[in-house]
């Protein structure tokens, strides 16, 4: 979430049909679940509503989508992202999202380098 913005969390933790919350540190986002749950291939997040001073809201609901995809190719595996957002966030999607997988490689490349320092 870091690279959404200094502070930003999400709550709590991820398994499939669960309720997630992403939010800002003043406690304001959006609220959805985790449609589906493929560990090691596949997560798929809805978005349904905004967080507003912590507390779901319920008069402005939709629905969109974030879709992260794993699939392994010769040279390791690859993160494949789609995002269903509305207009008005897809200049915000296009700067963040890029930052978000780089962020998510960093994450990824030091735990297997911690796990295989004997390799």
């Amino acid at each position: 979430m870091k690279p959404m913005g200094e502070g930003h969390y999400y709550e709590p933790a991820l398994f499939e049909g669960g309720d997630i919350r992403w939010l800002t540190p003043s406690g304001d986002g959006m609220f959805g679940k985790v449609a589906e749950l493929i560990p090691f291939e596949k997560i798929t997040f809805e978005h349904n509503g905004w967080v507003i001073n912590g507390n779901n809201s319920w008069e402005d609901t939709f629905q969109s989508f974030e879709i992260f995809e794993l699939s392994v190719t010769d040279n390791g595996t690859l993160v494949s992202l789609a995002v269903d957002t509305f207009l008005e966030y897809e200049k915000l999607m296009l700067e963040k999202y890029p930052l978000v997988l780089q962020e998510l490689n960093s994450i990824v490349t030091a735990a297997f380098l911690s796990q295989n320092r004997d390799v």
